[in-house]
């Protein structure tokens, strides 16, 4: 299940929850999109697993 929301075209967050039953666990997320210059954008990632930090990234994304 995630949720978006984009107030501008240049900005945009979403959160998101899954759960996996096999392994009794749960998953957060919280991702962002910020157009830093023309078609060229940083997108940060964060991840937890059952409230502990699972991972982080940032990513820079160039459209043609």
């Amino acid at each position: 299940i995630s949720i978006g929301y984009a107030p501008i075209k240049e900005v945009a967050v979403s959160i998101g929850w899954a759960r996996d039953w096999s392994q009794r666990s749960n998953m957060f997320r919280a991702e962002g999109r910020l157009e830093v210059y023309k078609n060229v954008f940083v997108e940060p990632l964060v991840r937890f697993r059952d409230s502990e930090l699972f991972d982080a990234g940032i990513s820079v994304r160039v459209r043609m």
